[in-house]
């Protein structure tokens, strides 16, 4: 959908390269998140616990572990596995539906802010079990978790650099997964860069 989103803003009669760039390097519809400030935390939060609004009821999981004291967290907003609603807000980078596009929905490549999280207190539910309450301090940025950008920055540790168990280390670092990549270690001798695509772009 970014790609879509980059598509239809190069179609424009006026292309707004600012804008393309934008949605190129911070998405939109890929791993929604919500990024909040927070009075410092009272307790460690693990990655994958339980989080929802609790006057918007919006529901969705801590997106990496903070230890106690941290100050910001990001938040995923839940995911389906219907493509039509498979996700409740996201924003980012990306453009408001146009009036001859509307309504806004999910599988759209526009911002859809549907039930999206507010200035508001956030229960935590640990994996130990045990309810925890989040203060915030204001309205979070909605922003998104994977981008096309990512896809080059990233590839070097995801598809060249080895781990210390000899995997590529910004995957599973497993021995047997064959790293480096064969293709991607010839794209990368020939362009003589790891994140070649994106400079490319850039």
């Amino acid at each position: 959908l970014d790609q879509r989103a980059i598509e239809l803003e190069l179609s424009q009669p006026t292309i707004d390269y600012n804008r393309v760039y934008k949605i190129y390097s911070e998405g939109g519809n890929s791993k929604a998140y919500a990024l909040f400030t927070v009075v410092p935390l009272g307790t460690d939060l693990k990655k994958g616990d339980t989080v929802i609004g609790k006057t918007s009821r919006v529901e969705g999981k801590v997106y990496q572990s903070y230890p106690k004291n941290a100050t910001v967290i990001k938040v995923t907003y839940k995911v389906s596995e219907t493509q039509q609603s498979y996700v409740s807000c996201k924003e980012g980078a990306l453009s408001a539906v146009p009036a001859d596009k509307s309504p806004a929905a999910a599988y759209k490549p526009y911002k859809y802010m549907h039930k999206c999280f507010q200035n508001e207190v956030l229960e935590v539910t640990t994996s130990g079990g045990v309810v925890v309450t989040v203060q915030v301090t204001g309205t979070p940025a909605n922003k998104a978790g994977r981008t096309l950008k990512g896809f080059s920055t990233k590839a070097g540790d995801l598809m060249f650099t080895k781990g210390d168990n000899g995997g590529c280390k910004g995957a599973s670092d497993r021995p047997t997964d064959g790293c480096p990549y064969t293709d991607f270690t010839m794209y990368k001798t020939y362009y003589g860069d790891m994140d070649y695509a994106d400079k490319l772009v850039s």
